[in-house]
C-alpha cells in the first residue's frame, strides 16, 4: 500500500494497466471503477504516459451504419443456462451458436448444455468438436483466421492489419459469411451488402481506418493518443465512477473452506485445446501442501473430488507451498466430457456493472 500511495502521490505520470479478469467478480465493475477513480484523482488521467487501461474497443470507426441492427428478445449472457429453458410465449425453437463454446465457457456447463438441448434444433458453427458441438443437431464446420482473408483490430493496442490466409483450408470448410450468404439463398432471403459481396463490404467497413489507402497494419486514426484531455465522452463531460462501495467479500463456508481460482494457460487460447491433451487425463488442482478441509496429508498426484454447491469433478493433486493454505487452482479452458470442464463447479450469477459473468 505505501509503494502504490508513493506512486500515485508522486510525480508520475503513472500508467495503470488493469486487464481482463478483475471485472469477473460479483464486484468487478466497482472494483475497476475504484481504480479508475484512483487515477482521476491523482491526476493521472488526460495526461501523456497515464491514463488506466482495461482493453481496447476493435470496432471503434468502423462503418457500420449499413449493417442490420440486432432485434428481438434477449438474454443475458452469463445466465444463459436458466434464462435460455426459461424463455416462454414463444419458447425457443432454434439455436445458432457461431463464435463460441457456451457449454465449456459459461457457468453451470450441466445448466447450459440441457437448455440448448432442449431447443427444437440447434446448430452450432465450429472447427471443433466441442462441448458445444456435442449436444448440437447439426454442427458446420468453419474456416480458422489463418485460412481466409480479413482485418481485424487487436486486444490490448490500437493497430489494425490485415490477414492474409497462410493456408488452404480443409475441404467442406467454409467461412462464416459463406455460410450465412449460402443460408439467406437458401431461404429466400434478400443477402444484403455484407453477405452479397464481403470483400466490398469490409472495403467500406474500413475505410474511416484507412482512408482509401491499401490496408496494411495501422494504428486506428479513431482512438486518440491521449484521451479524455479535455472531457469524458458522456452527455456531461464527467466522469461516472462509483455511487457505493464494493460488497465485503463473503467470509468462508465450512463445507466449502477453499477459493478456486481459474486462470488462463499459456499452452492454449480459451478452450480451444486438442482433445488428445485431455483425454484419459485428469485435470490439475494446485493446493498447498496443508491445503484446508483435508483429513489426511497428501503427496504429489494424490487423486481428489473437488466439489462446490453445484458439481463436482475428479482431479490430481499437485502440491505448491506458494499457494494460500485456502487456495486452489484450475487452468480454464478444460472440456466437459473429458472430465476437465471448470464451470462445472461454477454457479450462474452476473456481476454488479455490465452484467458480466462471475467466475
Amino acid at each position: 500500500v505505501d509503494h502504490l500511495a508513493d506512486l500515485y502521490g508522486g510525480e508520475g505520470p503513472v500508467a495503470t494497466w488493469i486487464g481482463w479478469g478483475l471485472q469477473r467478480r460479483a464486484s468487478g465493475g466497482r472494483n475497476v471503477r475504484c481504480i479508475d477513480a484512483l487515477a482521476a484523482m491523482s491526476g493521472n488521467v488526460g495526461r501523456p504516459g497515464g491514463g488506466v487501461s482495461f482493453t481496447s474497443t476493435r470496432k471503434r470507426g468502423l462503418d457500420q451504419s449499413f449493417i442490420t441492427s440486432p432485434s428481438g428478445r434477449t438474454i443475458d449472457t452469463p445466465l444463459l443456462g436458466r434464462q435460455l429453458r426459461e424463455l416462454d410465449d414463444p419458447r425457443p425453437r432454434f439455436c445458432w451458436v457461431s463464435g463460441a463454446n457456451p457449454v465449456t465457457q459459461l457457468p453451470d456447463s450441466r445448466a447450459v448444455a440441457q437448455a440448448l438441448s432442449s431447443v427444437d434444433f440447434t446448430v452450432v458453427v465450429d472447427a471443433f468438436f466441442t462441448d458445444t458441438a456435442e449436444v448440437a443437431d447439426v454442427v458446420l464446420p468453419v474456416k480458422l483466421m489463418l485460412e481466409e482473408e480479413d482485418i481485424v483490430g487487436s486486444y490490448q493496442h490500437h493497430h489494425v492489419a490485415v490477414v492474409r490466409g497462410v493456408c488452404e483450408a480443409p475441404e467442406g470448410t467454409r467461412s462464416d459469411l459463406e455460410i450465412l450468404a449460402e443460408l439467406n439463398r437458401r431461404l429466400g432471403k434478400p443477402a444484403g451488402d455484407l453477405l452479397e459481396d464481403p470483400k466490398a463490404a469490409i472495403r467500406r467497413m474500413t475505410q474511416p481506418w484507412f482512408e482509401g489507402e491499401e490496408p496494411s497494419v495501422r494504428r486506428n486514426p479513431i482512438q486518440k493518443a491521449v484521451p479524455f484531455v479535455e472531457r469524458f465522452e458522456r452527455p456531461n463531460g464527467r466522469a461516472l465512477l462509483i455511487t457505493e462501495l464494493p460488497d465485503p467479500v463473503p467470509g468462508g463456508d465450512d463445507d466449502y473452506p477453499l477459493v478456486m481460482m481459474s486462470p488462463s494457460c499459456a499452452a492454449w487460447q480459451t478452450s480451444q485445446r486438442y482433445e488428445s491433451d485431455q483425454q484419459g487425463k485428469l485435470a490439475k488442482c494446485r493446493v498447498h501442501p496443508e491445503v484446508v478441509g483435508l483429513s489426511r496429508a497428501v503427496v504429489d498426484g494424490d487423486r481428489a473430488w473437488l466439489e462446490s454447491p453445484i458439481g463436482a469433478m475428479k482431479v490430481v493433486l499437485d502440491l505448491d507451498e506458494r499457494l494460500d493454505r485456502r487456495a486452489c487452482v484450475v487452468p480454464r479452458g478444460g472440456w466437459v466430457r473429458h472430465g476437465q470442464g471448470v464451470n462445472l463447479l461454477i454457479e450462474a450469477k452476473a456481476t454488479d456493472l455490465g452484467c458480466g459473468t462471475v467466475y
